[in-house]
Order: C-alpha cells, then structure tokens, then sequence
C-alpha cells in the first residue's frame, strides 16, 4: 500500500467512527504504520492539517472537524488523479506454443508418404483442369472439321428445303390439277418432276 492510501484508509476510518476515535483516531508512530507515515513529510502534512496531534510516541486525533473532512476529499481527488495518470498494465506474454512431440521413424514416414500423395493429386488436379495446347497443324485439322461439319449440315438443310418444296408443289397440283392422277404425278421423293395432263398433252388437245 502506497503512502496516499495509507493517509486515506486513517482518515477515512476516523471520519466513518467519528465516536470511537480512542480506536480509529490514535496511530503508534513507533509501530509499522506508524513509522511510514513518519518517514513521509507530505503524509504528516496531511494528517495535521486534518488535526492529528503528536502526544509522545502517538498520532492522535482528538475529534473530528471540517479540516478532517476537507482533507479526506484532497485525499480522495489526489488518488483519482494518480489513478487516472498511471500507465495501463501491459499486458502478460502470450505463453509460448508447447513444442511438437517427436515424431518416430515410422510415423515420420507415414506423414511423408502422406504428404506426397496430396501433392500428386493437386498436380493431378491441375492437369485435368487445365486443356491441352494443340500444336499449328492440330488446330487448323481441327478448324477444318468444324467448317466441312458446318457446311455438311447447311447442305442437308437446302436438300430439305428443296424436297419440302418439291412436296409443297405436288401438294398444290393435287388440289388444283382435276387431271391429276397417281399415273401421271413423277414421285417427288425421288426428285421426278410433277406432270400435269396440261404438261403432258399440251395446252389444247384438240389442236
């Protein structure tokens, strides 16, 4: 306990048993103390300026005045002050990591072997995820393929197209030709070309 509170816990216990002071008002100067109030000029300020007296070997306080209180609070703001300008503790060291337990051949070898094998598969993950480069020639065969795959399939569009035309055509000489028969129709799916009886007889007949 510092000097400061030492003064505060004599006056505080003076004014809080203002009616026992032959207990809580007397201090034997010659006692432990006692002694470090005596060694401090500025404590012994303090405890007369509240009224202690020396009698003998004794600091005694004969009763409880405003000068008592009115030091308690110096007192008081005086340990605030302290309190409020005194460094933060630092704090206590991080305790250090407990050291890795030795490993025996065996296991040392195991983990290795682990180790690796987790290393062959991320290079094997890569790999996989990562296409491989064609070289000039490979590309452009490629290329190639894609055009011929792009024009086969434009061509078996027109050829459809044609038939469907085709077969729209003989649609509309069935409906429209009343000369029309099976005997006289070309089959469409073999790419013959329709005949009407006007086609086949020519314009007039009878001519």
């Amino acid at each position: 306990m510092d000097t400061l509170s030492l003064v505060f816990k004599v006056l505080h216990n003076a004014v809080s048993n203002s009616s026992d002071l032959s207990k809580y008002g007397k201090i034997n100067l010659e006692g432990k103390a006692g002694g470090r109030l005596r060694q401090s000029p500025a404590a012994m300020s303090l405890l007369t300026d509240a009224g202690f007296i020396i009698v003998e070997s004794d600091l005694v306080l004969l009763e409880v005045i405003d000068a008592t209180e009115a030091t308690l609070s110096t007192v008081v703001a005086q340990r605030c002050a302290s309190s409020a300008s005194a460094p933060a503790p630092a704090p206590a060291p991080a305790p250090a990591p407990a050291p890795a337990p030795k490993l025996s051949m065996k296991q040392q070898a195991n983990r290795d072997r682990e180790e690796r094998e987790r290393l062959e598969r991320l290079a094997a993950q890569n790999k996989r995820s990562k296409p491989n480069k064609l070289s000039f020639k490979q590309q452009a065969l490629k290329d190639k393929d894609e055009a011929d795959a792009t024009n086969s399939s434009l061509k078996k569009k027109e050829e459809k197209a044609e038939l469907l035309k085709k077969v729209e055509e003989d649609n509309h000489v069935r409906k429209n030709d009343e000369n029309w028969s099976t005997g006289t129709a070309g089959d469409k799916s073999k790419g013959f070309a329709v005949k009407t009886f006007r086609d086949r007889q020519g314009e007039d007949s009878s001519s």
